[in-house]
């Protein structure tokens, strides 16, 4: 039987979803989590054998958490979601260490493919083959050694801290307490980033920030390192 965390913000997903698999004779749900931080406390206290999370987790992202649940545990199997499948957010996955990610809108029949692939020791990554992964991971790195920690300069400070609380999945009145402005305010500065940089709806602006946090994410680690 294979024990499974699942972690996702919405309450009705985590308890559909969890339901679903729970009907497979070879699946378990054994815990369930709403953001970052609690999804580290579960598994601390479960020790899973596959945990299912979201990206873009309040409080802590998924990737965060993951990378911190990584540190000691170099065995357990790791399947992301996401409504977002760009190569940077796949670069920054596998560099995770999890073994796959999976579009939020699959269907059931392609999750329980991809557990089975992951549980069986191979990759699923939205249907990319091993060397499409390894070329994604080549051309990142040497993106990184050329460009450092150079950033998209088109952004005014105040849209790029919306730009990076938008992909740490935190809602418009949330900015707005944060920052001390009103929420109308923050949905301004949410439309002329979408009219800026031609991302056509809120969908586009959602995977916008969470590339362009990868992206920043990624240059203060060559800061540091």
């Amino acid at each position: 039987m294979i024990r499974i965390l699942f972690a996702y913000s919405q309450n009705l997903v985590r308890k559909g979803l969890s339901s679903i698999l729970n009907e497979e004779k070879n699946l378990t749900v054994v815990g369930l989590a709403g953001d970052g931080n609690e999804l580290i406390s579960i598994y601390e206290h479960i020790k899973p054998d596959l945990i299912i999370t979201d990206v873009s987790l309040p409080i802590k992202s998924g990737l965060d958490a993951i990378k911190k649940i990584r540190r000691s545990d170099k065995i357990i199997k790791i399947l992301f979601l996401s409504e977002y499948s760009g190569d940077q957010l796949i670069d920054s996955i596998v560099k995770s260490g999890a073994q796959g990610l999976l579009n939020k809108d699959a269907h059931l029949n392609e999750l329980l493919f991809a557990i089975n692939e992951i549980i069986e020791g191979r990759f699923y990554f939205i249907g990319r083959s091993d060397s499409e992964l390894d070329a994604i991971q080549k051309r990142f790195e040497l993106h990184k050694v050329k460009d450092g920690s150079k950033r998209n300069n088109n952004l005014t400070k105040r849209e790029e801290e919306i730009v990076l609380m938008i992909g740490q999945n935190i809602n418009t009145f949330e900015i707005a307490s944060k920052l001390k402005l009103s929420p109308r305010t923050i949905e301004g500065h949410r439309s002329r980033i979408i009219k800026k940089f031609k991302l056509n709806s809120l969908g586009g602006l959602i995977n916008f920030s969470i590339e362009y946090s990868l992206k920043i994410n990624s240059s203060k680690r060559i800061m540091y390192n």
